[in-house]
């Protein structure tokens, strides 16, 4: 065997390709890309989980509000209004038995958006 085969077979079947002058830096592209596209790919989960935390925060703050409305504790229904996210919107729709809120807010992803996130709410009236 000559020493060039021995040489190879000693260090893979690639080396030869790795030695070759036009494939140099190539690793450190893959990586980069993979980096990049794996951040990028985080930074959307991580959006998509906020997402859900606004929209189960517009869940709660809705029953909230609808619960202390349908009792008639309009102190405590306003003090719920407060913990809405913010910039979220809230309307009360009041029917001769039941009592309807809605909450609704708008998120944001630097350019992506805006996604409208919405809950509603609807409770009985407790008999007077």
């Amino acid at each position: 065997m000559a020493a060039g085969a021995k040489r190879l077979a000693r260090l893979g079947t690639d080396a030869h390709i790795r030695s070759q002058p036009g494939n140099r830096g190539m690793t450190t592209l893959e990586l980069a890309v993979g980096v990049l596209t794996v951040s990028i790919l985080a930074a959307i989960l991580a959006w998509g989980v906020s997402l859900m935390v606004v929209y189960n925060h517009c869940s709660d703050t809705a029953a909230a509000v609808a619960r202390y409305m349908a009792i008639g504790d309009t102190s405590k229904a306003k003090q719920a209004r407060q913990n809405a996210p913010t910039g979220a919107t809230i309307s009360v729709i009041e029917r001769s038995t039941t009592v309807e809120v809605v909450v609704s807010a708008d998120e944001r992803f630097g350019l992506i958006g805006p996604i409208h996130l919405v809950s509603s709410f609807t409770q009985l009236k407790e008999p007077k």
